[in-house]
């Protein structure tokens, strides 16, 4: 479930303890924190009452919306997101960087529902704005999606476009941090992959994995996804037994952060079983296809026509 993280765009987050006596304030910051964690349960718990706390300032208010909606978009509540994600977006309407901060964020909501021309036309208007403001870290970030985005849909060119700027403006700022890093490393990787470049796209991935692991430690959503990557690079190259070694680590991480009935661990799991038929296990893989396929339609439901996860490519989220 990577995705590039573009909410530490908004706030600056600080580490908080849990406490009952935490003001409205500082539980705003806590949800920050915890959902660059990955605990995204906790999330609503917290953000969704500060949606409505009048001791909030609008701005703030905009804020709790926003990470509440990017919360219900990693559960794969994605009605409740898009209601989360517009109410953000008119509260911070006032307020050009945090704006542009929730188009990037509702941009990876239309991704993630197979809606890849509403998720770019989003990014662009992201990308504008902070081109008026000269805020190259933003940009950055913007325009790695932007390239993500384009692989997404094949779109090879535009993606290498796209990425060659990422890299540009990177080197203009010092605001960017391994997160930053590892999403870059592992959308050059995806990049080499189209290029039928195996080596380098294993490469990229390691790497993007390293910088996780530094970040986050081993026990981390985006680190079980990234071993997912990776695995698919490995398959992709002929080496199935190293693709199901990494898958089978991301996919007993991902159980364990994300949760087994989440969204994330059913499309990789989707993806463990490509592999284990590729193994020739097909008895197993098809009966990890089946259960996680049903279990993926009971949790989206009829929510939208498009929704879908991305899981044959692994795209990032």
């Amino acid at each position: 479930m990577l995705r590039v993280y573009v909410l530490p765009l908004i706030v600056s987050v600080v580490s908080l303890s849990v406490s009952a006596q935490e003001n409205p304030r500082q539980q705003l910051s806590h949800a920050f924190q915890l959902d660059w964690q990955g605990e995204f349960t906790q999330v609503i718990e917290i953000a969704k009452p500060l949606t409505t706390t009048e001791t909030l300032t609008t701005l703030e208010r905009g804020r709790s919306w926003m990470v509440l909606a990017h919360a219900y978009q990693q559960e794969g509540r994605f009605q409740d997101a898009t209601t989360a994600y517009e109410q953000s977006l008119h509260l911070l309407e006032n307020d050009k960087a945090d704006y542009a901060g929730a188009l990037n964020a509702f941009a990876t909501l239309y991704r993630d529902m197979g809606q890849f021309q509403a998720a770019v036309q989003m990014q662009e208007k992201a990308l504008h704005l902070y081109e008026r403001d000269d805020n190259h870290g933003a940009a950055a970030v913007t325009c790695e999606s932007l390239a993500d985005l384009k692989l997404s849909q094949k779109q090879v060119a535009e993606g290498r476009r796209y990425l060659a700027r990422a890299v540009n403006e990177a080197t203009r700022t010092i605001d960017l941090d391994n997160d930053y890093f590892a999403s870059l490393s592992s959308t050059q990787a995806w990049l080499a992959e189209f290029d039928g470049n195996a080596t380098a796209a294993i490469s990229g991935y390691q790497r993007s994995l390293a910088l996780l692991r530094q970040l986050h430690g081993e026990q981390h959503h985006l680190v079980g996804w990234s071993l997912m990557r990776l695995g698919k690079a490995y398959a992709e190259a002929g080496d199935l037994r190293n693709a199901l070694d990494n898958m089978h680590k991301g996919l007993s991480i991902l159980g364990q952060t994300a949760g087994r009935y989440s969204a994330t661990y059913l499309a990789a799991e989707l993806a463990y079983a490509q592999v284990l038929d590729a193994l020739g296990e097909h008895s197993q893989a098809l009966t990890l296809r089946h259960q996680a396929e049903s279990l993926l339609n009971n949790l989206y439901g009829n929510q939208c026509a498009g929704c879908r996860i991305s899981v044959t490519a692994l795209s990032r989220r």
